[in-house]
């Protein structure tokens, strides 16, 4: 099968989850033994340019091409940066008034959505790209896909404004992996400015435009299907090599958080660097250390010589990672979605403590598989069981691997999707 996927996100990065995800799901695609052509809406930078050169081995990419920035002068620069702020805030009210008379779908929600951050935020409207759809338009032409695959609601215009160029008999297909509406609405409870605007009826109108909608975990699914009765929802989560580490002997303990800079993970990180390690740092002394790895290590400042944090920015080799630390730590307390992060730590066989927030997606794990808590006080107690018991870590290690090996496996995460996509395509040739 002819496969288009259409994104904006620089999945090459493997920065974020959603980038590892993209990249998953293009893998096993090709794995399967389907045709994969991309198209990325942007440039390619010059750092990026070896890790993108990684990822054109394998598919063909439709760019830009390289960036090269424009010079422009400093009054136009100011002068286009006004224009662009009162623009935003006279569509931000336009888009509030109409909403008042646009219905809601028919199901309970529970939002709360803050105006002063919603001017800051684009809205669906703002993704829309004639030039990215003459490239979209082009490629179905050329290409002649059998299924398109659009990452994520913010480019599902190009499955209306492009409808033309789509062939026959194309199945269209959207990934969420968030439901957008509900994480605004999270991000908002925590003062955090979200990256799009979006009610519940604009994500439902711009989702329905595929014949199928993908979401991440389960729960997803089910708010999807409540949202969208009658279209086709199907769940492919986040698959993951599993990895079997052996068990770290000695008195020093490795405490480790892994994150981009992503406001969930910031406030995340930064109740570990402030609040939890430093009780455990004064209760066991150099026994303990906490390590932090990812491009977050650029926005959380210097830690203190004797401190025990350490900074480490982003590492291409997560397994490596995994491999040196004891207990992972992820008290998030908001975001969306399926954690990846913590998927990745029980996929490499490590303790994980988490909060009900971060279990979302693996909640049958919950007690078995890792820990939860969500108060400070709660959190301590379980980080200091792991560090006082081997044994406990050793068992729970074990747990992880075993839940793992039962819910991350490719052919699990995929093969409903694969099952869907097979019995569409039949029926349509």
């Amino acid at each position: 099968m002819r496969i288009l996927v259409v994104t904006d996100n620089r999945f090459w990065r493997g920065q974020f989850g959603s980038q590892r995800r993209i990249w998953s799901l293009c893998d096993h695609f090709t794995q399967q033994g389907h045709e994969i052509r991309i198209i990325f809406k942007g440039f390619i930078y010059p750092k990026e340019a070896v890790q993108f050169a990684k990822a054109a081995i394998h598919w063909n990419i439709d760019t830009l091409g390289e960036y090269s920035e424009p010079v422009r002068a400093v009054s136009t620069t100011v002068l286009v940066s006004m224009c662009n702020k009162i623009r935003r805030y006279v569509k931000q009210l336009y888009f509030e008034f109409r909403r008042r008379f646009q219905p809601e779908p028919p199901i309970r929600l529970h939002l709360d959505r803050d105006f002063r951050l919603q001017l800051q935020e684009p809205k669906l409207r703002d993704f829309e790209d004639p030039q990215l759809l003459t490239r979209f338009m082009h490629l179905c032409v050329n290409f002649q896909p059998e299924a398109i695959l659009v990452e994520f609601v913010r480019l599902s215009f190009l499955l209306k404004a492009g409808r033309s160029a789509i062939p026959d008999g194309c199945i269209t297909m959207v990934d969420t992996h968030d439901i957008q509406y509900e994480r605004q609405s999270r991000f908002h409870q925590r003062g955090e400015v979200h990256d799009i605007d979006i009610s519940p009826a604009e994500e439902a109108k711009a989702l329905s435009r595929a014949d199928i909608v993908i979401a991440i975990q389960a729960i997803d699914a089910s708010k999807l299907r409540a949202l969208l009765p009658g279209r086709t929802i199907v769940v492919a989560g986040f698959p993951n090599v599993i990895c079997r580490h052996p068990v770290r002997v000695g008195e020093l303990i490795k405490i480790g958080f892994i994150g981009s800079s992503m406001p969930p993970n910031l406030q995340a990180a930064t109740l570990l660097i402030k609040t939890h390690f430093p009780q455990l740092r004064n209760k066991y002394g150099t026994a303990v250390e906490l390590h932090i790895f990812g491009n977050i290590s650029d926005s959380l400042g210097v830690p203190g010589a004797d401190s025990g944090t350490f900074f480490h920015g982003f590492v291409e080799d997560l397994t490596a990672v995994y491999g040196c630390l004891d207990i992972i730590a992820n008290p998030v307390q908001f975001g969306g979605g399926l954690k990846i992060k913590n998927v990745e730590a029980l996929c490499h066989g490590r303790p994980l403590i988490t909060t009900t927030i971060g279990a979302e997606g693996i909640e049958d794990g919950i007690g078995l598989a890792f820990c939860v808590a969500d108060s400070v006080d709660v959190f301590l107690e379980a980080l200091e069981a792991l560090i006082k018991d081997p044994a406990r870590r050793v068992l729970l290690a074990q747990a992880a691997l075993v839940y793992a090996e039962a819910h991350f496996s490719d052919a699990h995460i995929y093969q409903e999707l694969d099952d869907v996509l097979a019995r569409e395509f039949e029926s349509i040739h």
